[in-house]
């Protein structure tokens, strides 16, 4: 017995609403992880700028 899958116009809209929204949560999701890391950049290099500045003045006396 040959099975025969026929996709209705709904099934294919549902299909690419599907897709279109999963596109859409993966720009999203990007997004926050370049936003995280961003963040984390400006964190860290303020790190860095702090220990260096209290090295130094601990130093200086």
């Amino acid at each position: 017995m040959k099975w025969v899958v026929k996709s209705s116009p709904a099934a294919v809209t549902r299909r690419t609403a599907i897709t279109r929204w999963s596109g859409a949560h993966q720009e999203e999701a990007l997004h926050r992880i370049r936003y995280a890391l961003r963040r984390w950049q400006l964190v860290s290099r303020w790190i860095v700028l702090f220990s260096t500045i209290a090295c130094s003045s601990i130093n200086r006396r």
